[in-house]
């Protein structure tokens, strides 16, 4: 519901009306390959092959035969009858080029090669095979820093970003924290029937190194605890333990916004993260504006 991320759908969905590479930025768990498929999906080409590759995971001496393919014969324990590549795989459809930046400078080379001759090379042959593949690539990594230490291929790098999208973090977006939270505990936890609010309260306060992937992984951690206990309410005590590290939790169950028994170490704590921003304060802890200015008050800080 985060207005940078409707724009940013918004903007994904004229992307997929046309032909150009796209180059997604983003931290892990953002959801880089969420908006590839939602880009493929909406494309001309979405009853055709969604193909992805992990570029920062596939071994060095493997990524040649798994991008490009090869012809029978062409190494020792090579398959009998050769093998397409993930680029022949993908052909009429969209090739997902994940975490981009772990490509070596090599295969970059070869890659650049194919998007400008749109023909594929495999290992072994000397006959190119043609293709037709709309490329989606995406990176956490600073590509134009990797440019600079001549680790990324500065040519590669413009022939890919023709269109961008850059996915904020999450705790760039926390107004959407809850809305997520509350979504994947009916869509995945139908036995949770509620959440108390000194758990969103600390779900707001947390910086979210993982993003979306670990807030989701999160809520099944606690959903679990909290069946454990037997209770269909997930309370602050059945977040995982570095959730606490950031706060002190909230031992009360009133939810009146006058927030009377809200501590001085938790209203302390939400002020540093909102770099001492009464508004930004207040909206961490889900209280009014009025009543951290008195509670300021009351606690002299």
């Amino acid at each position: 519901q985060n207005t940078q991320i409707q724009d940013l759908k918004r903007k994904a969905e004229q992307i997929a009306k046309n032909e150009h590479s796209v180059l997604i930025y983003g931290e892990t768990g953002t959801g880089k390959e969420l908006f590839a498929k939602a880009i493929h999906l909406h494309s001309k080409r979405s009853h055709e092959a969604f193909v992805t590759v992990n570029c920062g995971a596939l071994p060095k001496d493997l990524i040649a035969s798994e991008l490009f393919g090869y012809v029978k014969g062409a190494f020792t324990n090579a398959n009998a009858n050769g093998k397409k590549g993930k680029f022949e795989q993908a052909n009429k459809g969209t090739l997902f080029l994940d975490e981009i930046g772990g490509l070596p400078m090599e295969s970059q080379t070869y890659l650049l090669r194919i998007l400008d001759e749109e023909m594929v090379y495999p290992l072994g042959s000397e006959k190119g095979v043609p293709i037709d593949v709309r490329i989606v690539a995406a990176t956490n990594r600073d590509l134009s820093l990797a440019m600079e230490h001549k680790t990324f291929r500065s040519d590669l790098l413009y022939r890919l970003k023709i269109m961008e999208l850059e996915i904020p973090p999450l705790r760039e977006r926390k107004g959407d924290i809850t809305f997520l939270f509350n979504h994947l505990i009916k869509d995945r936890t139908p036995f949770i029937s509620g959440v108390e609010k000194d758990t969103l309260s600390l779900l707001g306060i947390y910086e979210w190194p993982g993003n979306v992937r670990e807030l989701k992984n999160n809520c099944l951690k606690a959903a679990f605890n909290a069946q454990l206990r037997g209770d269909t309410i997930i309370k602050a005590e059945d977040l995982p333990r570095e959730l606490h590290s950031e706060t002190v939790i909230l031992d009360t169950k009133s939810s009146d916004e006058s927030s009377d028994e809200l501590t001085k170490e938790v209203l302390e704590l939400a002020l540093q993260k909102a770099k001492w921003n009464k508004s930004k304060a207040a909206k961490l802890l889900d209280v009014s504006r009025t009543s951290v200015y008195r509670k300021i008050k009351e606690f002299n800080i």
